[in-house]
């Protein structure tokens, strides 16, 4: 037994071997290295784990284990020995070590602080691109989650028990079907999945048939539900603190976690000397993140379900690109993978940008290749150039504009941050949260107009529009809380309203603005980002009349909502204005109202950072208006995108435009 404490006797400096030196990597054999444990009948005086390192071609090696785990601190005093020489490794890596020597089943082990050369760029670039292949051709990866916490033992046996018996749920109703499809013919089911290896597909036929039943049988979820004494102020059979420690372990926070964990064969959490098969953990959190999901963002939630299903959700991109891989045997492209994986991190911040790259699908055809000799704002404005011509300026929609980077003080306005949190960018192609929630095209038929460039570093973007109007005003910005549906929310929602009345009312002509509509219609339609009738597809058109005379009636009760009124009525009219609030809630996050006065008047939303002087343009090419701040001869610094009531659907084109090149820095 392995046990989570060690002594190191200090060797003098006299008597300490030499630092370890690597041999360089042959590239035309398609190397890489793998490290053994040297055997021993226990720990030598100093304490120290040693191992061999080897190098073996990815095309011929012996079966091996790849870790994956959290590099941590920076600070490497955690000594070893390899190959008799020494090397210092970060304490996480250190734990890790000293856990998997006195495992018999690790005979060879993938780790890439020592398995590649950390102080070699061209070597690092070249490893990086065999990652996807180094973990879907390990034996078994194993995700080192480091010491335990008190209740952590108990906690990874409960989820054991519990995902075993979801599986089998889902395995005996796989079974059903197919003797329904099968009849009186004789059939053999594969072997049941808790014998499988985690990416086998009878592991995820009996995760989809448990999903379908969940989802189909509000009976059979209330029972299961009820079997782990699920309910809104309870974490079920898991106690809240030591789940929460669980889930909020800094190894799920890792960018790399969705290549490691999406192309595994096989699988296992590893916290002390506890293993955890990952997919009895993937059918509790899904379970989970069904239960606690409605109530994040549809009602009240208690603060223990609250801090549960704030985590639960942070862990959504792990649990979609394992399913995405493992399952349907697909990858999400790079542009939603960068988009989703925001609040992943990285030692080195390039990685937010290179450790996707192995699992997106069209990595390969972008052509973007890890170089760690570029900084990050030279990653982040190549990789943008490269996702210009497959994906437009829908780009831009996910830009810095003028936001501070931590890492990227330097980046270009219009080039996305992906380290920062994506803004609910009015542009995401996303199943609808209503039918009418289709597309805009404020640019009409135009198509994308760019400038010259000097190459795929260019900080400077020239692309084609038309200045609409000067913004003359601007409100204050809201930024709406989980849940969606609360009082707090119904009270940020009738500021933001009362703002675009205060704004409108100062028109020239109210009863002009936007023809028979009028102002009032353009305020209603602005903080759901609506759409006009006519961009609704006939097919859809009865029902969007019945979702739009709701909506109306909930606008109508948040206009009329006094702010000093009792928290049961408060609670009483968010629900009665359910799809309003949370619509709005989603669309108008951290967006701020503002007008347009003068010849052309308008009302709308824009990024919560636009000042008045900024200036509202339509791109050629572009699906919403944009904010942009004049800056000298020609430049501007992209502010971001903007809603306009009455500027969607290429309007702006129906009057003479005068176009223009715009000069984005």
């Amino acid at each position: 037994m392995w046990l989570a404490k060690r002594i190191i006797n200090p060797t003098p400096a006299a008597e300490r071997p030499q630092e370890f030196k690597y041999d360089a990597l042959d590239v035309t054999k398609n190397e890489f290295r793998l490290l053994s444990f040297e055997e021993s009948d226990g720990y030598l005086s100093d304490g120290l784990v040693r191992l061999q390192i080897e190098h073996f071609s990815l095309d011929d090696c012996p079966d091996y284990h790849a870790l994956s785990y959290v590099w941590g601190s920076s600070s490497k005093t955690w000594p070893i020995i390899i190959n008799g020489a020494s090397m210092n490794v970060t304490h996480s890596l250190g734990t890790a070590l000293e856990r998997f020597q006195s495992d018999d089943s690790v005979k060879w082990l993938w780790a890439d602080a020592i398995c590649i050369n950390q102080t070699d760029d061209d070597e690092k670039s070249s490893q990086v691109q065999k990652m996807r292949q180094i973990y879907n051709q390990a034996h078994r990866v194993l995700s080192w989650l480091g010491l335990p916490a008190p209740g952590t033992d108990e906690l990874m046996a409960n989820i054991e028990s519990h995902g075993m018996r979801l599986l089998d749920y889902g395995w005996k109703k796989h079974g059903e079907v197919q003797d329904r499809a099968w009849g009186n013919v004789p059939h053999r089911l594969p072997t049941h999945p808790n014998q499988l290896v985690t990416s086998h597909p009878a592991q995820w036929q009996a995760f989809e048939s448990l999903a379908g039943l969940l989802k189909s049988s509000p009976a059979f979820f209330a029972e299961i539900a009820s079997e782990l004494s699920l309910s809104p102020g309870s974490t079920g059979p898991f106690p809240l603190d030591v789940m929460l420690n669980f889930l909020r372990r800094p190894n799920w926070c890792r960018v790399w976690i969705l290549q490691e964990f999406a192309v595994a064969k096989d699988l296992y959490l590893v916290c002390g000397n506890t293993k955890l098969k990952y997919t009895y953990f993937f059918v509790v959190y899904y379970l989970y993140n069904l239960y606690y999901e409605d109530q994040r963002h549809g009602t009240m939630i208690t603060e223990p379900s609250g801090n549960i299903a704030s985590v639960i959700a942070s862990l959504n991109p792990v649990y979609t690109q394992t399913l995405l891989a493992m399952r349907y045997k697909t990858n999400s492209e790079l542009q939603s993978l960068l988009s989703s994986a925001f609040w992943l991190g990285a030692t080195n911040p390039v990685d937010r940008v290179f450790a996707l790259l192995g699992l997106a699908e069209d990595s390969e055809s972008l052509g973007i290749i890890p170089d760690y000799k570029k900084s990050y704002t030279e990653a982040c404005v190549d990789t943008a150039w490269k996702l210009l011509p497959k994906h437009g300026l829908t780009i831009l929609n996910e830009s810095r504009g003028v936001r501070e980077s931590k890492y990227a003080h330097d980046l270009p306005s219009w080039v996305p941050e992906w380290s920062m949190r994506t803004r609910a960018t009015l542009a995401w192609k996303r199943l609808p949260l209503f039918p009418e929630d289709t597309e805009f095209c404020a640019s009409g038929d135009t198509v994308i107009s760019l400038g010259t460039h000097s190459g795929t570093l260019d900080p400077r973007l020239q692309v084609g529009g038309s200045v609409v109007a000067e913004i003359s005003a601007v409100g204050s910005a809201v930024d709406f809380s989980v849940p969606r549906v609360s009082s707090s929310n119904l009270r940020k929602a009738k500021t933001f309203l009362a703002e675009l009345q205060q704004l409108a009312r100062q028109f020239s002509d109210r009863r002009t603005y936007l023809g028979h509509n009028g102002w009032e219609q353009a305020v209603f339609q602005t903080p759901i980002a609506h759409q006009k009738l006519e961009a609704i597809p006939p097919t859809e058109r009865q029902l969007y009349d019945a979702k739009s005379a709701e909506m109306h009636e909930a606008y109508d009760l948040i206009s009329l909502f006094e702010g000093d009124q009792s928290r049961e009525e408060s609670l009483w009219r968010a629900q009665n204005c359910h799809d309003y609030l949370t619509y709005m809630s989603r669309k108008a996050d951290e967006k701020a109202p503002f007008a347009c006065y003068g010849d052309a008047e308008y009302l709308g939303m824009g990024p919560k950072e636009m000042e008045p002087g900024d200036m509202l343009v339509v791109l050629f090419g572009a699906n919403v208006p944009f904010v942009l701040r004049p800056l000298e001869s020609g430049r501007y610094k992209l502010v971001g995108e903007a809603y306009v009531s009455g500027l969607m659907h290429g309007e702006v084109f129906d009057t003479n435009v005068v176009p223009e090149m715009f000069v984005l820095e």
